[in-house]
């Protein structure tokens, strides 16, 4: 076995090499921590410019699907009001169209919302 002199010196070098060790990372953290944190707030911003992005161009295709189905709903509103204005022998022609027209419409609003 080893000599209790020798071992004392050996913990007493194993203690020094330690606190030298904790002195370099923590001289090493002061110098590092401040770019780094930096270099961290850049990346959030950056990424949250394009999230409020994404949200801005989300919200005006949403506003631009609106209005195109409230202009459908107008328009299936006014040929119905044709329909019924209309005598019984041609509202049969007319309430051909607005289902043509119904549906071409609906076709586009479902094209449009399937491009988001």
């Amino acid at each position: 076995m080893s000599e209790p002199s020798t071992r004392a010196t050996w913990h007493a070098d194993l203690a020094r090499h330690d606190q030298s060790a904790h002195r370099r990372m923590a001289e090493r953290a002061a110098t590092t921590a401040e770019p780094l944190l930096q270099q961290r707030f850049d990346a959030v911003t950056a990424e949250l410019h394009v999230l409020r992005a994404a949200v801005a161009r989300r919200d005006a295709l949403l506003r631009e699907q609106t209005a195109a189905l409230r202009e459908r709903e107008a328009y299936v509103r006014e040929l119905e009001a044709r329909l019924e204005s209309t005598p019984r022998s041609a509202s049969g022609t007319l309430r051909g169209v607005a289902r043509r027209v119904r549906g071409r419409v609906g076709r586009l609003v479902r094209a449009a919302l399937s491009q988001r």
